[in-house]
């Protein structure tokens, strides 16, 4: 991906700022129904980018969040969450890989945990379709 690319997505995302309200350092937020707030957060790796909602209601604590996790490290993911974080916890299956629902009490821990845990985002081999972001 040369600069020109980069720029181009860059303004691209500037689009939904028509409906979504941009906050900053990659978070743009949106409300429905005057008590759910949505964040879509961008979250960037080393050569790889990608867009993570996270929702809050006005009278629940926290984010709710999916992360989609390999099935050979559920396990370990299971055993990183904080007590909080596992109280709520849900989980469904997908043929590639298990997408755990649960709450998180900060943007910067959801960060952590994509860029740790994510199926489509940690692990690199597991893309399909991988777009690297060079040097420019």
């Amino acid at each position: 991906m040369d600069k020109e690319e980069v720029n181009s997505f860059i303004e691209s995302v500037k689009k939904p700022e028509t409906e979504w309200s941009y906050s900053g350092m990659g978070l743009w937020e949106k409300t429905f129904y005057k008590c759910c707030k949505v964040l879509m957060v961008l979250i960037i790796g080393d050569d790889r980018w990608t867009v993570r909602p996270m929702v809050a209601k006005e009278t629940i604590p926290g984010y709710g969040v999916e992360i989609p996790v390999d099935r050979a490290l559920c396990d370990s993911f299971l055993q990183e969450l904080h007590n909080d974080e596992n109280i709520d916890l849900e989980m469904h299956d997908h043929v590639e890989n298990r997408h755990y629902h649960f709450t998180v009490y900060s943007i910067d821990r959801f960060i952590s945990l994509v860029k740790k845990w994510d199926y489509y985002f940690s692990h690199k081999e597991r893309w399909k379709m991988s777009i690297k972001i060079e040097a420019y």
